[in-house]
């Protein structure tokens, strides 16, 4: 064979030998761009997908889902007793019959040393708001913060309420919206008991007649 003719076939031979691996690598090059390009969109559509849950309720809560705008109504406090909302969410974004919701916020007592914190609804069907543990708390003097879940089981006016050792409301808030809020109450809490006073002594001795 002419020793040419073998050179050339050699030569032809490794060209196409790198044109082959050149085009093997595009492939595996095209190939891994088009897997980052996927990778990259399924990254961007798990943010844009997870980017709400900033405003998803807390772990502890997980089915109060909405949160409630309310409105603050009728209030009555005694003796520097505060009681500020911070937040409301529920199973729907608006007050309804049947559906449940959790309040918190914190709270200042200083009528008292103690007082049960009461999220209830005072009915106006006729039917009964019953407490329940998760709708009460005990609280002491001084300052703290509450996290109370109600069901809306009557028809009425939520609030947040201190409750004596006597079972007496002492200080509280209506809240709600339409309907269900209280905006005017014609009627009184009991205000604290007064520290009772020291026994005067006569000025003149008990004289028998």
């Amino acid at each position: 064979m002419d020793p040419r003719a073998s050179l050339r076939s050699l030569l032809l031979l490794g060209a196409a030998f790198t044109a082959f691996s050149c085009v093997s690598q595009r492939d595996q090059v095209d190939a891994l761009e088009g897997r980052i390009a996927a990778l990259e969109d399924q990254v961007q559509r798990g943010t844009s997908k997870s980017a709400p849950a900033v405003l998803a309720p807390p772990a502890t809560h997980p089915q109060f889902t909405d949160a409630v705008s309310v409105e603050l109504g009728a209030s009555e406090f005694h003796d520097g007793d505060t009681i500020v909302i911070t937040e409301v969410r529920g199973t729907k974004a608006t007050l309804q019959l049947g559906q449940s919701y959790v309040v918190t916020g914190r709270y200042h007592l200083s009528s008292r040393d103690s007082a049960t914190l009461l999220l209830s609804v005072t009915a106006t069907n006729g039917g009964v708001s019953s407490p329940t543990p998760e709708s009460t708390v005990r609280v002491s003097r001084g300052d703290g913060e509450f996290t109370l879940t109600k069901r809306l089981d009557s028809v009425g006016y939520p609030h947040l309420t201190f409750y004596g050792t006597d079972g007496q409301p002492v200080s509280g808030v209506y809240f709600g919206t339409g309907d269900w809020l209280l905006k005017r109450k014609d009627w009184r809490y009991d205000a604290p008991s007064p520290k009772p006073s020291p026994p005067q002594q006569s000025t003149k001795p008990f004289e028998l007649l």
